[in-house]
């Protein structure tokens, strides 16, 4: 995955987050990605990287150029979503799962 210049993963994948998305991220790849499952829960579009339509090859294909020609726009979205991987730390989610259980006793 270092070797890459782009990661694309264009997964019709129904149920969690992918893992490999959040390599991605931790890599600082720029993404694009399928709205399958949790995967816009991590990745805002233009923001972590570009999403599409589960299935739509069309927006996959658009995506895709647009990324080759605005690089600079994609290295930007990678850094964020570097940056948006801390928030799934094991030590953040701890911590947040401990609240939500002191809130609830």
């Amino acid at each position: 995955m270092k070797a890459a210049d782009l990661f694309v993963f264009p997964t019709y994948f129904e149920g969690g987050q992918s893992f490999v998305v959040s390599e991605a991220m931790a890599y600082n790849l720029p993404i694009i990605t399928s709205d399958a499952s949790g995967i816009p829960e991590i990745i805002d579009n233009k923001v972590h990287g570009l999403l599409f339509s589960k299935g739509d090859k069309e927006q996959l294909k658009q995506a895709i150029f647009w990324a080759l020609k605005k690089t600079q726009a994609m290295q930007e979205m990678s850094k964020n979503a570097a940056m948006r991987l801390q928030d799934f730390s094991e030590e953040k989610i701890t911590k947040e799962t401990l609240k939500i259980i002191e809130n609830i006793t």
